[in-house]
């Protein structure tokens, strides 16, 4: 991992120490947070000089290259001395949370990007004039290559989510119904009542094919593997996803309850994706 490069460390306008970041290391923090630790290092630039001050406190915040906060750094209280030759490291710990972490992730345009991150230090000196504060801004840039192992030791998982508007103007008059349908469905998921979220997918699909009418019919179910689905249309081939995952929820319509949370979850998210797309389909 690149460390950055110096930043002097000035008292009475004499820059008596360089401070850099090394590098920033990630591990898997309490609940869903990352803990990021910034490894600093101090150059003593004058290590002779007896009256120079010491360090006493670190603390700070990271931010993104646009000022947004990403997390308060956890102040450490140090004993820098300005006159030992070989410097001195300090380690400063910041609790990052699932989503701004994600975040992180997220504003990188490819997976090549690096990601830059702004370290806005606060240094406590002891020095003979009394004590000094000082607020120095430090840039440190983790290579893509780094990023990715420092996701991996951080045990961090990137959720891609399905966001699907269940009231309101997005919602076509049309799939109100289903909608609302919908929405029960996702309450039997809260409570655990596993035939009960897939039974309610069933209703949700049917009154879906309603509002959809003859427009776009399903193709019957014995031509799916004949090779005659080959010529089907875009809009045929949506119908028969639909199908099928209507399909799915024949044995709970019919009063089987020997169902999994996993099964019925993936009942109800795909009969949300398909909400989604005919919402926007819909809508227009």
């Amino acid at each position: 991992m690149l460390p950055s490069r110096m930043f002097p460390l000035q008292f009475d306008r004499t820059a008596f120490s360089s401070v850099r970041v090394e590098r920033i290391e990630a591990r898997r923090g309490v609940g869903d947070h990352t803990l990021l630790t910034t490894i600093l290092r101090l150059q003593n630039n004058a290590p002779n000089a007896a009256s120079l001050p010491r360090v006493i406190h670190l603390s700070g915040e990271l931010r993104t290259r646009n000022v947004e906060h990403i997390a308060e750094l956890r102040p450490v209280t140090v004993k820098w001395y300005a006159n030992r030759a070989d410097g001195d490291t300090a380690y400063l710990s910041a609790p990052v949370s699932f989503s701004t972490l994600s975040g992180l992730n997220a504003s990188r345009r490819t997976g090549g990007d690096d990601v830059n991150i702004d370290l806005a230090l606060v240094v406590d000196l002891d020095g003979a004039a009394g004590w000094e504060q000082h607020q120095i801004p430090l840039q440190h840039r983790i290579p893509s290559s780094d990023w990715t192992s420092l996701l991996a030791a951080a045990r961090h998982t990137t959720l891609a989510i399905v966001e699907l508007p269940t009231d309101g103007e997005p919602v076509p008059a049309g799939l109100r119904g289903s909608m609302q349908r919908y929405v029960a469905a996702k309450v039997h998921l809260q409570q655990c009542q596993w035939d009960d979220a897939i039974s309610e997918c069933r209703e949700v699909l049917d009154a879906l094919a309603t509002a959809i009418g003859a427009t776009e019919p399903a193709p019957p179910l014995g031509s799916y593997g004949t090779g005659q689905q080959r010529g089907w249309t875009f809009e045929e081939r949506c119908a028969a996803i639909r199908a099928i995952v209507r399909h799915g929820t024949h044995t709970a319509h019919h009063g089987q309850t020997t169902f999994s949370a996993d099964e019925a979850r993936y009942v109800v998210d795909m009969t949300g994706v398909i909400l989604k797309f005919y919402c926007t389909r819909l809508g227009r």
